[in-house]
């Protein structure tokens, strides 16, 4: 891919669950473009499909139609197996239930993720580790058990993991759906300075209009369309 190719792009991407006789759409031919180094909020009431639209966006799922190119590369073509390595390789999640391991400290955790994404390409330094624990923030927690830290602390913990193994875009979904608002302004600020000194690309998830007002651009959704910015814009700091 080119640089100045969208790293995200969809073209007329559709998805349809079926439940037992019944077709359910979720997505109904969804065009959008991400840029490298954008933040960019997807946006729209519960039902709308921007959680699915994550999910294949990220290669947890396949679309029933229509493209999904991620680098380059169409993971609506890539077999299981292909998807999986993408996903190792160039995306970092964050969810909004954390997903830690309780039993495991910050720094545990973090090495799970750095066994799951080192392999034979591409080796994810021990010392990484600690240098992303001290860019969220968390040094001097790196010891401590997920119960034994805030909410707040929790989610930059799963942010951490996310960007342990600096990929080429962070897909996170409702990262401050189960924090107060002051953590949540912490998470947010957190996103920016990550997109803002990193030029980390950024999705994220939201139906905060608040949240959605931090990143670059919204895109926003309804019954499963786009009905306002799906199309690629410049990168302010370009």
């Amino acid at each position: 891919m080119s640089a100045g190719d969208p790293i995200l792009q969809t073209i007329d991407l559709v998805k349809v669950y079926r439940s037992g006789k019944v077709d359910v759409p979720a997505l109904l031919g969804v065009d959008i473009a991400i840029e490298r180094g954008e933040f960019v909020a997807i946006m729209g009431p519960s039902g709308c499909g921007k959680s699915t639209l994550l999910h294949l966006l990220g290669g947890l799922d396949r679309p029933t139609s229509g493209r999904v190119l991620l680098d380059g590369v169409d993971l609506s073509i890539s077999s299981d197996g292909q998807r999986t390595r993408l996903r190792r390789d160039l995306v970092g999640f964050v969810f909004q239930r954390f997903n830690l391991l309780p039993t495991l400290t910050v720094l545990g955790n973090l090495e799970v993720a750095r066994a799951i994404h080192s392999n034979g390409r591409k080796i994810v330094p021990a010392q990484q580790l600690t240098d992303t624990l001290e860019l969220v923030g968390l040094g001097s927690k790196m010891h401590r058990r997920p119960m034994e830290l805030s909410l707040g602390e929790q989610q930059r913990v799963a942010i951490a993991r996310a960007l342990i193994h600096k990929p080429s875009i962070v897909l996170a979904d409702e990262p401050t759906g189960n924090l107060d608002s002051v953590n949540s302004d912490n998470i947010l600020r957190l996103l920016q300075d990550l997109n803002g000194n990193l030029k980390q690309t950024i999705v994220m998830i939201t139906h905060n209009p608040e949240a959605a007002a931090t990143g670059h651009r919204t895109i926003e959704m309804r019954d499963g369309k786009v009905v306002r910015g799906g199309a690629a814009s410049r990168h302010p700091a370009e």
